[in-house]
């Protein structure tokens, strides 16, 4: 990726970045607020309701033919009687009808009735008119339309010396509001308790929180992906110059070589020596393999990519593959010291030979080129009749746990130590790994305490005794 492309991508990343964060703040300010604004009109409400109450007491306790006659129609079924207070409302006199309050109640049945059943709807002592102000409580609740619920009222003279009424109600969360009355001497305190509604705001508002937190869920996660998906792009970019650079650097060196020993062929006379033309034959010949080595790993790097590896076409065994790689191991390596811990017996696994024996090769391969100083490779073998474990130790220069997924990955190779001064595409583990998982196995690689590496295989296979 260039500079500028780079800094082009950081400063869009940024801005989408702020973007999103400050539309989560946002919504969660909005959020916040709307509750809070619940909060504050059901505050609000409930001051209401107790100054309206408070005042049509007053009204009532200072009215000349004593106080109001109180009427309640609860409910929209108006065929039924009302609720009446004092019961010999139908015998008042003309007079007195001027006098009459009619409520009418769409909630609170419950505390309606009990008022209208009070034994001591106005208090001796003070004359304070207790039902006229309940009454008038609740009905500025239900013309305000504020959620029903349990409201418990403990009226005092202010100095805290009597109670005049109270009734107890039982909250987790208490909300408490109260209004002291100053024209009855001595003054009375009403305070009103009731549950915090905040839990039914948010059950309320539970389908916009729940949808803005999904939205915000399925943004944060876009973001992620995105960025996630460019830093990949990039890391693959990156890898695959890698490649380029290795694959050019190691063709040139036999190229060189071979182009080398043809031209002091062509510069022999025809008459010169048949060893010499013998000696700079193989050099060309051996070159020459080199190169196709190089090229058939490319193509089985292709092959896993662009197409499924064949697997399952014959019965390969575990044990004539691991023998069979030691033995090739031990003559590319003169100098490896490769010891087999092979049980005895048949353990089959149904795959494509050549490509099984492969993924594993490269694993011998990797243990004896990356070493500071004589191989020793141990390669082990297990079985438990439905699964076979292939383990291979050595002593190399060890993978940092950093790196130990890394290097499965195309192209991939350790950037540290000693590896770079070793010949490889980073394609070899890639490939492994493919052929391996396409058998339904797994490889998983690990450090022991001495140092090293261990790699380990699991194949299903069958076993079968000899």
């Amino acid at each position: 990726m260039k500079t500028s492309d780079r800094k082009t991508f950081i400063a869009i990343a940024a801005v989408l970045g702020i973007a999103l964060a400050a539309s989560i703040i946002m919504a969660a300010a909005w959020i916040s607020s709307t509750y809070r604004e619940k909060q504050e009109k059901f505050a609000s409400d409930i001051e209401s309701a107790l100054s309206q109450a408070k005042h049509a007491e007053s009204e009532s306790r200072f009215k000349k033919n004593g106080y109001h006659v109180n009427v309640a129609q609860i409910g929209e079924d108006t065929s039924g009687m009302p609720l009446t207070y004092p019961e010999n409302f139908i015998s008042l006199d003309i007079k007195d009808i001027a006098d009459v309050s009619v409520f009418k109640f769409y909630s609170y049945r419950k505390p309606v009735e009990a008022i209208f059943g009070m034994e001591n709807p106005v208090d001796t002592l003070t004359g304070f008119v207790t039902n006229r102000f309940l009454l008038t409580f609740y009905n500025a609740l239900d013309k305000m339309n504020v959620p029903e619920q349990d409201y418990g009222f403990t009226i005092t003279l202010h100095d805290g010396t009597d109670t005049v009424f109270h009734n107890a109600v039982s909250t987790d969360r208490p909300a408490v509001f109260s209004t002291i009355i100053y024209d009855i001497n001595p003054p009375l305190e009403c305070r009103v308790e009731t549950e915090d509604p905040g839990k039914t705001f948010l059950k309320q508002m539970s389908g916009i929180i729940i949808s803005v937190t999904l939205i915000a869920i399925i943004l944060c996660l876009s973001y992620i992906y995105l960025l996630r998906t460019v830093f990949r792009q990039k890391s693959l970019e990156k890898m695959r110059e890698d490649f380029t650079h290795n694959i050019t650097h190691e063709l040139k060196t036999p190229i060189a070589t071979a182009s080398a020993a043809t031209e002091a062929l062509l510069g022999y006379p025809a008459g010169d020596s048949q060893e010499k033309r013998d000696k700079y034959l193989n050099i060309v010949n051996d070159k020459l393999k080199e190169l196709s080595s190089m090229v058939e790993r490319i193509l089985e790097m292709t092959a896993s990519e662009d197409r499924e590896l064949p697997s399952g076409t014959e019965e390969c065994s575990l044990q004539e593959i691991l023998h069979s790689l030691c033995m090739e191991l031990r003559l590319k390596y003169p100098q490896a010291v490769v010891s087999e811990n092979v049980p005895s017996g048949q353990a089959t696994v149904p795959a494509d030979r050549f490509h099984l024996s492969n993924a594993i090769a490269n694993i011998l391969d990797n243990a004896a080129k990356y070493v500071s100083g004589t191989p020793r490779i141990e390669v082990s073998l297990e079985t438990d009749g439905h699964k076979a474990y292939i383990t291979v130790k050595d002593n190399g220069i060890g993978i940092p746990k950093s790196e130990r997924e890394k290097i499965f990955g195309k192209y991939y190779r350790i950037t540290e130590g000693d590896v770079r001064n070793t010949r490889g595409f980073g394609i070899g583990l890639y490939y492994s790994r493919s052929v391996i998982s396409g058998l339904g196995g797994s490889i998983t690689v690990s450090a022991p305490e001495e140092g090293g590496s261990i790699f380990k295989i699991t194949l299903p296979c069958r076993t079968t005794e000899k």
